[in-house]
């Protein structure tokens, strides 16, 4: 038999049998960063009212976050892969707070005390999980 022949058949098969091998590498290196990466914890704002409502507050560490919320509508401000939420972690970042500004169409409410900022969130406070803090503004 002629070699020429040979590699002939041979060469699509190891040619397709190539293709399988690199898809299912790759397959197999995408699935490993979705399911072994930690996803992001947030905090969502969900807005019951009929007015938009833009929160802003300042952080100790001299960081400003601004959060529009249209009517009917649910924002959210994400923070870094493997942030956890539980009470005691919520309410350190509370304590981060430096002063909070909720701002509505026609008037606007500012708490620049620990106990203000704390007792604004604590009272609308739905759920906390390990991934979200969700607040309800009515």
């Amino acid at each position: 038999m002629d070699c020429s022949i040979v590699f002939a058949l041979i060469k699509p098969n190891l040619i397709t049998h190539m293709k399988n091998c690199l898809k299912l590498f790759f397959t197999s290196i995408l699935l490993s960063l979705v399911l072994n990466c930690d996803r992001p914890g947030k905090i969502s704002v969900k807005n019951n009212s009929d007015q938009t409502i833009t929160y802003k507050y300042y952080s100790k560490s001299n960081d400003t976050v601004t959060l529009k919320v249209p009517p009917n509508e649910k924002r959210y401000v994400m923070f870094g892969f493997g942030k956890t939420w539980d009470d005691k972690e919520f309410k350190t970042y509370l304590n981060d707070i430096e002063a909070l500004y909720i701002i509505h169409d026609k008037d606007t409410s500012i708490y620049k005390s620990k106990q203000m900022i704390t007792s604004y969130f604590l009272k609308r406070l739905k759920t906390i999980t390990k991934r979200e803090v969700l607040i309800i503004e009515q």
